[in-house]
């Protein structure tokens, strides 16, 4: 059985998605933020010495990083979502899954933190014109690319 280390308000949400829609079954640990630092709490830590999630435990391991865990899941549990690797396809398989961790990330976060900043009364110089280029440059390739 799967075990996921789910932290509320993270990433871990990709992999209950991937779970339910697989319709595997798995147990849930749950996990909250800090409500003052919003930092994950330490007891993630005794599952993972980053003390991020998700994390999930199967067959005897503890494996981290969504985009491996994705991967994992769908290659060992759900063949039918990939295309096969010689597929033309596979490569854009591949480069969406890892899309969303890499270079969508950093330009997300930093807008959403940029905008709770601004809200707050903090004068934004440096990060705010790097954030909207390439907030505007890694979206604007999602919606090229589809």
């Amino acid at each position: 059985m799967i075990t996921l280390h789910h932290l509320y308000q993270s990433r871990s949400f990709r992999i209950l998605w991937l779970l339910e829609e697989i319709k595997q079954p798995y147990e849930l640990q749950h996990y909250y933020r800090n409500k003052v630092t919003h930092l994950a709490p330490e007891s993630l830590k005794n599952m993972h010495p980053l003390g991020k999630s998700p994390v999930i435990e199967w067959q005897g391991k503890v494996i981290a990083e969504s985009g491996a865990i994705v991967e994992l899941l769908i290659q060992r549990l759900a063949p039918h979502l990939a295309p096969d690797t010689n597929d033309g396809s596979y490569a854009d398989y591949l480069q969406w899954i890892h899309f969303a961790e890499s270079s969508a990330m950093v330009p997300f976060l930093l807008k959403t933190f940029n905008q709770i900043e601004t809200k707050h009364g903090t004068k934004l110089v440096f990060l705010e014109n790097y954030t909207q280029i390439e907030f505007d440059k890694v979206f604007g390739y999602l919606n090229d690319f589809f």
